[in-house]
This record gives C-alpha cells, structure tokens and sequence, in this order.
C-alpha cells in the first residue's frame, strides 16, 4: 500500500511539474514587432530638424530625409532613404539608411562635402538603431567599410551602447522641453562618429559632429515637413535647405 502510495505521489508531482512548465510557457511574451520603422525611428521623408547649438549660438544645423530611392550606388536595387545634413546651407555629410524591423541599417556615410567627401559603403550595412531602443542595450556586429572610388578597407567590429539620459530640445520652434532620451555611443568605426540622442517617434534630439576638427553639440529646434516639391531625386534642385532660419 504504502508503493502505491509513493507511485500515486511521483506521478502527482510530475503532473503538477508539467502544469507549472506549461504556465511557464505562457508567461514568455513574444518579441515586439514594429509596424512602420520609418516612423519609429524618425525616418519619414521630407522630415526636416533643424538643430541649435547647445549653450546658443547663431549656428543652424539641418538634417533632412530628402529622397527614398533605389539609385544610389551599391544599392543592389533596395529602396533607401537619404538624409542630408547642411550647416548654414552648406552641406557637409550624407547618410543612405534602410529601415527595417528591427533595425535601422546604416550602409553608406559621406562625410565632408559632395565634390570632395570621402563616402565610406558597409557590407553588410551597420544597425544604427535597433528596435526597441532602451537604455542598457549593446548592439554588436562584424562589418567591411570600404572607400568608394578608393582603395581603403577596414574589418571592424561595430559596437552601439545605449544608456537612457534626459536632455533639452523643441520640436515646434518653442522654449526647449525635457525629452527622456537613450543616448547612443558609436565604436569601431572608420571614421569619427560622436554620441546621438534618441527618442522614438521622434528622432535624434540631440546629435554631436566632428565637423573640421571641431566638436559641437547639436540640440533639436524644431522639426519640420520640407517644402519645395519634396522628395527630390539625387542630384535634382533642392527647393528647402533645411538649416536656415525663418
């Protein structure tokens, strides 16, 4: 009597182990999808911010979605967003993305002027972003930077540290607000890359450029649809620089 017992309470707590595995099984939330990353990570074409010094200054930053094209060279015939950055009117680096779920893809960087840039091309392309951006997030990956129309090529190993932080910017031209935002340090890199600040929805609050040996911090302003016949195809007449005042 007392085996059956024994045998009654082994196959009862089995049972119960597998009832409390199977609630296990329910508690494990699938991995959030993200229905428009052209939204979520601030991607919209003909989206222009427009950015201030931080401390002030009489300095404008633009940064500007201008096109979605499948033109630009290497594009392997994949839709991609360009994005233009002009300091008083005067352009001074390029970005070529590819929003995904769940990353925002980096493939192509020009960075100085167009006629005289140095535009690096990543194979694959770098997750830039990655959904969903949270403080404490380390995004890592293996990558071939190669010059275009040069001989230059760098192995690296990609790394983006995410840590939340609170910052001031305005995104309808009025008195600055406090965004709760992640800041996202770059590294590895084969050019200079400094921190950007990040809130979904919304965009980069705040960005900071190496531009000429000279490090500045950028705080968002005001952000802004493009006029003058937006999207424009590379290599047409721009009709809204992004980056001068009203």
């Amino acid at each position: 009597m007392v085996k059956h017992r024994v045998a009654f309470a082994a196959t009862l707590a089995a049972a119960l182990t597998a009832c409390g595995t199977d609630d296990a099984r329910s508690d494990v939330q699938p991995e959030p999808e993200l229905e428009n990353p052209e939204a979520y990570f601030g991607l919209d074409v003909c989206t222009c911010y427009e950015y201030v010094p931080v401390g002030g200054g009489n300095e404008v930053l633009g940064i500007a979605v201008e096109s979605v094209t499948d033109t630009v060279a290497g594009s392997g015939g994949n839709m991609e967003h360009v994005v233009r950055y002009r300091r008083n009117g005067a352009e001074i680096r390029q970005d070529v993305y590819r929003p995904t779920d769940p990353d925002l893809l980096l493939r192509q960087v020009t960075i100085g002027s167009p006629a005289a840039g140095t535009i690096w091309q990543s194979s694959p392309p770098v997750p830039w972003l990655r959904f969903p951006v949270e403080s404490g997030k380390q995004v890592t990956q293996d990558a071939t930077f190669t010059e275009f129309g040069g001989d230059q090529t760098e192995e690296v190993a990609f790394v983006a540290n995410y840590l939340a932080e609170q910052v001031q910017a305005s995104t309808d031209g009025g008195e600055p607000e406090t965004f709760d935002a992640v800041r996202i340090s770059y590294q590895g890199l084969p050019f200079s890359e400094l921190p950007r600040w990040f809130v979904p929805e919304t965009g980069f609050v705040r960005v900071e450029l190496d531009i000429e040996g000279t490090r500045t911090r950028w705080q968002l302003a005001n952000k802004r649809v493009l006029e003058g016949g937006c999207p424009w195809e590379p290599g047409e007449q721009i009709g809204d620089t992004c980056s001068l005042p009203d």
